[in-house]
């Protein structure tokens, strides 16, 4: 079975509210409960390999429950209450990743959770309670003007895309590393952009990351929509695909990458 997010009220005729699953036909499964499910856009959802579904976004209620942006749903759609974290009311989370040790880390635009500044990323203990031992924003040094996306290299260490400051500074990076504590890995250069921030980051079988978005470049380096980094940040000199199209700028929206280290990409572009 299919479980599918982002913002709808239907799914093949039969009501449901922006989470839905589908059976391996295609056809809706009414067994699970979407018609009270959140009251706005899910952004992302994770499996959390115990048969229930975490799931993050913009969304304030689960039905008639408070649900500030982050919940966990059962295996049947109803909502968790067991699970009881929150974040604050004008914040919004835009990716979830779960660690082998199904600790949750999130990221979006928001600046407190459960009363502890964050900066735009958190990690939460399998119960949904707030990871004590992950740095929060004012042992990071780092805030978000908007966090898109997230990955989880296979050393723990945390990639982030998006619009983000460090320190004091007022340089506007779209690319950053973090250790699996949270605070800033130096290893890394932190990467700028050009014209628009990135939107999607995935790393390669050989260590190697691939970043995608609405940007024309990174660093000083042109790259249309797509480029690829080396394990230290810098850009992959070698690495020029071209995406281009005829009425708009071309981004990238979503990257795969498959066993082979090939990648699939998708967006918005008619020539490759």
């Amino acid at each position: 079975q299919i479980l599918i997010a982002g913002s709808f009220s239907s799914a093949n005729g039969t009501n449901t509210k922006n989470v839905a699953r589908l059976n391996g036909d295609g056809s809706t499964d009414t067994t699970f409960a979407a018609t009270s499910g959140p009251n706005n856009l899910v952004y992302g959802l994770k499996y959390d390999g115990n048969g229930k579904t975490i799931i993050v976004g913009d969304f304030t209620k689960l039905g008639s429950d408070l649900a500030f942006r982050v919940a966990r749903l059962d295996s049947n759609g109803d909502r968790d209450v067991t699970y009881q974290t929150r974040l604050n009311s004008n914040g919004v989370i835009h990716d979830i990743e779960i660690q082998s040790d199904n600790k949750i880390v999130v990221g979006g635009r928001f600046f407190w959770n459960n009363g502890i500044s964050s900066g735009g990323l958190t990690r939460f203990l399998p119960d949904g309670t707030l990871d004590p031992t992950f740095v929060d924003f004012s042992g990071s040094l780092v805030y978000f003007d908007s966090l898109e996306n997230l990955e989880i290299t296979p050393d723990g260490k945390i990639l982030a895309v998006g619009s983000i400051f460090i320190g004091s500074s007022p340089t506007n990076y779209g690319v950053v590393r973090f250790n699996p504590d949270g605070s800033l890995d130096t290893s890394f250069t932190p990467v700028t952009f050009m014209s628009d921030t990135p939107k999607v980051v995935r790393v390669l079988p050989n260590g190697q990351i691939v970043v995608g978005g609405n940007f024309s470049g990174l660093n000083t380096a042109t790259r249309p929509g797509i480029a690829r980094l080396n394990a230290n940040g810098s850009v992959d000199s070698s690495y020029l695909p071209s995406l281009s199209s005829q009425n708009f700028s071309p981004s990238v929206t979503e990257i795969i990458v498959q066993s082979s280290g090939k990648v699939l990409v998708a967006g918005n572009f008619d020539q490759v």
